[in-house]
């Protein structure tokens, strides 16, 4: 069967533009074929999901037909909840998917899933300080990042975020500002864990990446709110969607810390830390990140100037972490 394309590393550190989605399956197209009693070939059903805001009354509130198998693994991954609505090509009425796959465990924790959701929504009012185009590395100075740190709603989200440690979970789906709300969480939580290693309280900084790894798994699996697709949400596969956005988390904040405190007494206490939690990352995607960073090391000889040193570091660091 051929997964769905994978876009996951091409945007790892661009800037996106005209980022889309449309459902997808593993089999191309939607159906899988089976074996009938007499020896022929007959297609499954599809199914739909059903992720709008009006369940079950507007149809472009739904995402399909997908295939079964494709179905399942999102299940396993914990990205859908009990009672989200499904429909397969033979039904003709929306039931909960508990109710159509009985044997299948969900993953993670309805009330944690939400509590992300809360968090994630919240984080979408966060801005960044502007940084001056005269300054070669695209970094907050210390003294620029305690300040953007101390405003009342980035506290409050820090402590959000270590107060969940690696509980995660199925949620409703989240706007697309939900999405960049999620680098500017990873953000936050990067800036957080380097001033605590200068402060000298690990145990901060312990907390920050566990959160920053559980932070990219929500985000991973994540649901985009139907009602919010546009004409040029069309070139993405639907399950690709939050990839892209949790790969931003991955390299805001994990790599990006982990590069900048290599040199620090706590440097191999946080990449344990990182790869204990980042265990979730599907194999398809450590391949295209170990992909992409061999990439990037032939392009900084062959066309000097298009990556930073600091960008191939980032790929190496999250190389060893989650791969070797």
């Amino acid at each position: 069967m051929k997964p769905c394309p994978s876009p996951f590393i091409a945007v790892l550190v661009m800037a996106h533009a005209g980022l889309g989605l449309t459902a997808c399956s593993d089999s191309g197209s939607g159906t899988t074929a089976s074996s009938s009693s007499s020896g022929s070939l007959e297609p499954s059903p599809g199914w739909s999901i059903f992720i709008g805001t009006s369940y079950p009354d507007q149809s472009d509130g739904s995402i399909g037909p997908m295939s079964e198998s494709l179905l399942r693994r999102q299940l396993s991954l914990g990205r859908f909840r009990p009672d989200t609505p499904v429909r397969s090509d033979s039904m003709d009425d929306w039931v909960d998917m508990n109710k159509a796959f009985s044997a299948v465990e969900f993953s993670g924790s309805l009330a944690d899933g939400e509590r992300w959701r809360e968090i994630i929504a919240k984080g979408d009012g966060v801005d960044h300080p502007l940084i001056p185009d005269d300054r070669e590395d695209d970094t907050l100075t210390s003294e620029e990042a305690r300040a953007w740190l101390s405003e009342d709603l980035n506290q409050v989200l820090l402590d959000e975020m270590r107060a969940m440690g690696d509980r995660f979970g199925p949620m409703n789906p989240i706007s697309s500002g939900g999405f960049s709300a999620g680098g500017e969480l990873a953000q936050l939580l990067r800036y957080d864990m380097e001033l605590a290693v200068l402060d000298g309280d690990d145990e901060r900084a312990i907390q920050d990446m566990v959160a920053a790894c559980t932070l990219s798994r929500q985000i991973h699996l994540a649901l985009a709110d139907a009602n919010g697709w546009t004409d040029a949400h069309l070139d993405v596969g639907y399950f690709d969607w939050p990839d892209i956005y949790a790969s931003r988390c991955l390299m805001r904040g994990v790599a990006l810390p982990l590069v900048n405190l290599k040199d620090m007494e706590i440097a191999s206490d946080l990449r344990e830390e990182a790869s204990e939690h980042l265990g979730w990352v599907p194999e398809t995607t450590r391949s295209e990140i170990k992909e992409r960073h061999a990439r990037i090391k032939k392009e900084r000889v062959e066309q000097p100037g298009r990556w930073r040193e600091k960008d191939q570091d980032m790929h190496a660091v999250i190389v060893s972490v989650m791969i070797e």
